[in-house]
């Protein structure tokens, strides 16, 4: 049976019980419907969100993911696109952000790291996503994307003032932060169209053809933008939901530390219990039944991927994070041929950070351990700040 709940995840005091939400409606409504935002319906079973993934007929893209709509300066591509334009645009990343390309610069991770640390163990305290999670993904996007040193600290600092006023409430900081950044990218554009015969991302970009056509300029921002956009604030949130899962919970932070090996299996479960891109909406293009629920071509769908990656059907003792789970078939990289293009780079950075964190400060401390994260607009799940104290191997 269909219930229509009052659910509005754009609300910010959701956050306080938003997985309480999702164990209710999976047990009692796992397709609910809610009147906010114009009326969408709510998906939190795993089954079902696996399905629409699948379905790039029934369950369109390109008409905004975002609910509600929040509207970008520059195409949202590859991810607000679909077949086969998508092919072409996603086509583009992928050689620069396959596992063994990216495993290239562990090095230059690590360094960025480290040099993280350094400043967190001479003040002795700091935030763990101000002073080092918010550091890592943004210079480290640069790097693949072929910037020079100049280029890589206007990348930084152009892109991290957009972060800071998406967040502000400023609607003129909000508007020049997007121009500086805009202006940064078409430079950068202008400059490699003097010679296109690099091997890195912006020089394949201009190279890149489609149906024997040149990307248009509103295409070769959207990526770029895209590529920095998905690549920067969901690595930050998630190293920031590890680094708390670990700060919580000593036992498994100390197994980590005996065992460096287990590393890869708490960054997956982190992962799974907080997904930082917790939920995404798809637009029903056709009529179509799911879950034996009717909907109709125009029909917002409000995926829940954090839901999903705790449902009890799929993952035993689900809200525990457990390093010997033998699947761990979460979505939070999403799913089908939008699934995440840059996971291969966030699972590098969240490994490197969490060795690097572990050997140098093994005996940090939350200084809030009951904070919890927070849902921003509806979308983003993580922490704005997560002070610690260190007792750090100096």
């Amino acid at each position: 049976m269909v219930s229509t709940v009052n659910f509005d995840h754009a609300c910010p005091a959701v956050s306080a019980e938003l997985f309480d939400w999702g164990q209710r409606l999976q047990q009692e409504s796992p397709i609910a419907y809610s009147e906010a935002h114009g009326g969408f319906w709510i998906v939190s079973r795993h089954e079902d969100i696996v399905s629409i993934t699948l379905d790039q007929k029934n369950f369109i893209n390109s008409q905004g993911i975002t609910l509600p709509p929040i509207q970008a300066p520059v195409p949202v591509i590859p991810l607000e696109s679909d077949p086969p334009l998508h092919i072409h645009y996603r086509s583009v990343l992928m050689p620069f952000l396959g596992a063994k390309y990216v495993g290239q610069y562990e090095g230059k991770i690590r360094a960025i790291i480290g040099d993280a640390l350094d400043a967190l163990i001479a003040h002795g305290e700091g935030d763990a996503v101000a002073d080092f999670a918010a550091l890592i993904p943004t210079r480290a996007m640069a790097f693949v994307f072929g910037f020079s040193d100049e280029d890589a600290y206007r990348f930084d600092r152009d892109f991290g003032a957009v972060i800071d006023a998406a967040s502000s409430g400023d609607a003129v900081l909000q508007g020049a932060a997007v121009e500086r950044f805009k202006s940064f990218l078409l430079e950068l554009l202008e400059a490699r169209r003097a010679d296109p015969s690099g091997n890195d991302i912006v020089s394949a970009m201009l190279r890149h053809q489609i149906d024997g056509r040149a990307l248009t300029e509103q295409e070769l921002l959207g990526l770029l933008w895209s590529a920095a956009g998905g690549a920067v604030d969901t690595t930050k949130l998630a190293i920031g939901h590890a680094v708390h899962a670990l700060g919580v919970n000593r036992a498994v932070r100390r197994l980590l530390i005996e065992d460096p090996t287990l590393i890869p299996a708490a960054i997956e479960e982190s992962l799974r219990l907080n997904a930082p891109a917790f939920m995404t909406s798809r637009l029903v293009n056709n009529p179509v039944s799911l879950g034996g629920v009717d909907m109709k071509p125009g029909d917002r769908v409000l995926m829940v991927f954090g839901w999903a990656n705790r449902e009890e059907a799929m993952f035993a003792c689900p809200h525990q994070m457990n390093l010997e789970r033998a699947s761990n078939k979460h979505l939070t990289f999403g799913h089908g041929v939008h699934k995440c293009a840059g996971m291969h780079l966030a699972r590098l950075e969240l490994r490197v950070a969490l060795e690097e964190l572990l050997a140098r400060i093994p005996d940090y401390e939350l200084v809030n351990p009951e904070q919890g994260p927070i849902l921003h607009g509806g979308l983003m799940w993580g922490f704005d700040s997560l002070p610690i104290r260190l007792n750090a191997d100096r």
